[in-house]
């Protein structure tokens, strides 16, 4: 089966249509354009396919792809997995139902796994029974740069109501004795949280209504470099080291991470609930040439940035913002 890029919404498919493909006809849109044949990607798709299995308590063949990965082009989701399928002889249909296998599963579970022993068993030697090789390949592949003079912000609370702003000075990182345990940086060692516009920063802090609030404009001296959670890559990144199906299992590990990194923390929450984080940055800090990380906030639609090295960044001035509304939305739970 010949299939075009106007065949998928994967962009890591369409580039590898794009460099390789031969001028011919798309069998799928009917269109002369750049073409593979499938045939030739076979080891890709059977890397794909293995990594789900049929489950009656799954969900329909072609729904899962798309609402897991979104590889098709709406319109011809059932017509190229009638033609892949054929290929494989697999006995599925499109609307098979299908849940990640086992093996998958498995390697996905290893985090939980590592977190547990953090908290309850093990503070410094996890990684001594766990293979983390894996996830430094995983890290690798997510660092993106962030050119030099790109804008960052983070705010601070006016000491009691203050309309003075804080100084540029006095917006960085704490010094390393008041440097407290944190999301992402142990008690000590400071770190430097950043948000992606004010709004996010005003979250992050929790404001509440009258709160004076100073937010610090901060921007990066050098090019630097992230592990960027925020983004899912391509399962069939086909340039890459690993196969389709160690890149299912390296976002769904990143989805998990991003998933713990952006967990608002209750006020009775443990300090002890930040140390598998904790470790995750200091993992990444020590283990790659990263020199921050980026996630999505979960309170916002903004993006939270953590920055290892504070003296990379300068605050260039400082805003004074009071908060005139705050809107509360509340779920009710059902209690048993």
């Amino acid at each position: 089966m010949f299939v075009s890029g106007d065949c998928f919404r994967d962009n890591g498919l369409r580039s590898f249509i794009e460099i390789n493909g031969i001028h011919g006809k798309c069998d799928v849109t009917g269109k002369e354009t750049m073409v593979i044949d499938t045939v030739d990607v076979s080891d890709s798709f059977d890397s794909f396919f293995s990594s789900f299995k049929q489950s009656d308590e799954g969900s329909p063949l072609n729904k899962f792809i798309q609402d897991e990965w979104n590889v098709f082009c709406p319109d011809y989701v059932d017509i190229i997995l009638e033609g892949l399928l054929k290929e494989r002889s697999l006995g599925w249909e499109k609307d098979t139902l299908v849940a990640y296998s086992d093996s998958i599963l498995d390697e996905v579970k290893k985090w939980s796994s590592i977190k547990r022993e953090l908290v309850e068993e093990y503070r410094f030697m996890t990684g001594v029974k766990y293979d983390l090789d894996v996830y430094k390949h995983i890290f690798d592949a997510h660092i993106i740069d962030i050119s030099a003079g790109t804008m960052f912000y983070r705010s601070r609370l006016n000491e009691k109501g203050c309309q003075t702003p804080f100084k540029e000075e006095e917006m960085g990182a704490p010094p390393r004795e008041n440097a407290f345990a944190g999301r992402a940086n142990p008690e000590g060692i400071p770190f430097l949280y950043l948000c992606s516009n004010p709004e996010t920063t005003f979250y992050e802090i929790r404001v509440v209504f009258l709160d004076r609030v100073s937010t610090g404009v901060f921007t990066n001296k050098d090019r630097i470099k992230i592990v960027d959670f925020t983004q899912t890559k391509s399962p069939f990144d086909l340039f890459a080291d690993f196969d389709v199906r160690e890149n299912i299992v390296a976002e769904l590990v990143m989805k998990q991470l991003m998933s713990d990194l952006s967990r608002p923390m209750r006020r009775d929450d443990s300090k002890l609930e930040y140390i598998p984080t904790q470790f995750i940055c200091e993992f990444i800090k020590f283990s790659t040439d990263a020199d921050g990380i980026a996630f999505n906030s979960s309170l916002s639609s903004g993006i939270n940035y953590v920055m290892f090295n504070p003296k990379s960044f300068d605050c260039l001035k400082v805003d004074s913002y009071s908060v005139d509304k705050v809107e509360v939305k509340a779920t009710s739970v059902m209690i048993s």
